[in-house]
């Protein structure tokens, strides 16, 4: 629960009263999958967004004739 003491008054200034910091509700989990077809191999990447970039999920490989 939020302190809800009285606030120091300044010379000059009235109180105010501002709402606690909350954190942001989470960034949903979204996933995302990339397919790489190629002419022999066949590659399956799943991976969430990260700050700054990808958090792989898991991935896959597979030689193709």
């Amino acid at each position: 629960m939020a302190d809800v003491s009285p606030l120091p008054l300044q010379p000059g200034l009235s109180r105010v009263r501002t709402a606690p910091i909350v954190p942001a509700a989470p960034v949903s989990r979204r996933t995302y999958g990339a397919l790489d077809l190629g002419t022999n191999n066949c590659r399956l990447l799943i991976a969430r967004p990260a700050p700054g970039g990808f958090i792989i999920v898991d991935a896959f490989s597979r030689i193709v004739r």
